[in-house]
């Protein structure tokens, strides 16, 4: 196979078509399941992963349970097939990481598009890499149901003329072990875990991950998908960057809980992080709750916050408009106070967060509609804010980012 001559940025059309396709592996932990990994259907009834993340379950597959985000089935895996030459002791590298999980899928699973496996692919040294997975394990979210991209790069062989030990510097986490690598048409890779929790590795950065080569797989009898399979995969445009900004927005909320998409920019360096010091399941009664947005280019950032009776505008504060909306690249916008009160989460269902980027300062609220100074309550009805973002949207193509954050809930206040 000829190497790939261009080294142009290559993300899959749209990494929706392949959100079927991807589970995570889970085990119970208390009230709530712990993710141990990724896995992604290869086959018919055949998912793989890395083999550290189920090697110990070889025995006892039904232990493990996989679940799939898209459709939120879950399934006991029958049978776990250890790569024939995986090797994991104390002290030394986890050689060969791979596994092949075999379980009984049943709609929508069993007709879900398997994701294209391409054997004897060269990769280019420095080569734009993508993973594709959903990270709701991290914290990590976006509005609807959909796996969120990652890029980085191949950065070369562990070793010399070791053609399956790869390293690359997507930043993936614990609990990503299992995540498909592609290479913009097809999985090249299987991500197994950071350098610096890897025995046997003296690597001068975190920064640098190991994965094993896709080829590994024809081991486990795994058969390449047949080109008419698969999807066809395009160099970047700009929709795939929107998607791709989807995939470095973090936050501290699960994905299940929101229903909205983003609308993005054109533009690949118009993006923003959103974080939240918290997960949703960790907020108690009374926590204060803190957002904090960075943009990565020049941008005018607007955060409404809007439910069945009020709108308001939380950033900047009323009155503070042509001060704080203009923020410079990394210039932190911090929400947690309305007024002279910090936002506190309760145990009542809340209303949404709308946040707003804007290349052009043209937000929705027009200027003799500044919110109350005390309050921040808006003088314009819920339902008008929202149509006046969605007509932003809709007239500002490539102008816009706008995202939906349903507002965190607690349990109810300990009586006792």
């Amino acid at each position: 196979m000829p190497a790939t001559s261009s080294h142009k940025l290559r993300l899959p059309r749209d990494p929706d078509i392949f959100g079927g396709a991807l589970a995570h592996i889970v085990i119970p932990k208390g009230d709530r399941d712990e993710v141990l990994g990724q896995a992604w259907i290869a086959a018919p009834n055949t998912l793989i992963t890395c083999g550290h993340v189920v090697d110990q379950f070889v025995r006892a597959p039904s232990s493990l349970t996989v679940k799939f985000p898209a459709s939120g089935n879950r399934y006991v895996i029958r049978e776990i097939k250890l790569h024939p030459s995986f090797q994991r002791h104390e002290g030394d590298l986890v050689k060969f990481d791979v596994a092949a999980l075999t379980i009984d899928l049943i709609e929508p699973e069993s007709s879900a598009r398997s994701l294209p496996v391409t054997y004897d692919k060269e990769i280019d040294q420095h080569q734009t890499l993508s993973a594709i997975r959903y990270p709701i394990h991290l914290g990590v979210y976006t509005t609807s149901l959909s796996p969120l991209a990652q890029i980085g790069s191949f950065l070369g062989p562990l070793k010399r003329n070791d053609r399956f030990h790869l390293l690359h510097d997507l930043a993936l986490a614990p609990g990503d072990s299992g995540t498909a690598l592609f290479d913009g048409e097809s999985v090249v890779a299987i991500h197994c875990g950071d350098t610096a929790t890897l025995p046997g590795l003296n690597l001068p950065t975190t920064s640098i991950r190991m994965a094993l080569s896709v080829d590994s797989l024809m081991a486990l009898g795994v058969s390449e998908s047949s080109n008419n399979e698969a999807p066809s995969l395009l160099n970047i445009i700009p929709g795939v960057v929107a998607f791709l900004i989807c995939g470095i927005i973090t936050m501290a909320i699960f994905a299940y809980q929101y229903q909205g998409k983003w609308s993005f920019s054109s533009q690949p360096n118009f993006m923003l992080t959103v974080s939240f010091e918290k997960a949703p399941l960790d907020y108690k009664f009374g926590d204060a709750l803190k957002m904090t947005i960075t943009p990565k280019s020049p941008c005018f950032i607007y955060v409404y916050y809007i439910d069945d009776t009020m709108a308001l505008q939380v950033f900047p504060a009323p009155h503070q408009t042509a001060i704080k909306a203009q923020r410079d690249a990394s210039s932190n916008a911090v929400i947690e106070s309305v007024g002279n009160q910090a936002i506190l989460v309760n145990h009542l269902p809340g209303g949404t967060f709308h946040i707003l980027a804007l290349k052009q300062d043209t937000p929705p609220v027009k200027e003799d509609e500044e919110g109350d100074a005390h309050t921040y309550l808006l003088p314009i009805t819920p339902k008008k804010l929202l149509d006046r973002i969605n007509k932003l949207v809709t007239q500002q193509p490539g102008e816009v980012l706008h995202q939906q954050i349903k507002a965190p809930q607690s349990k109810p206040p300990d009586k006792s």
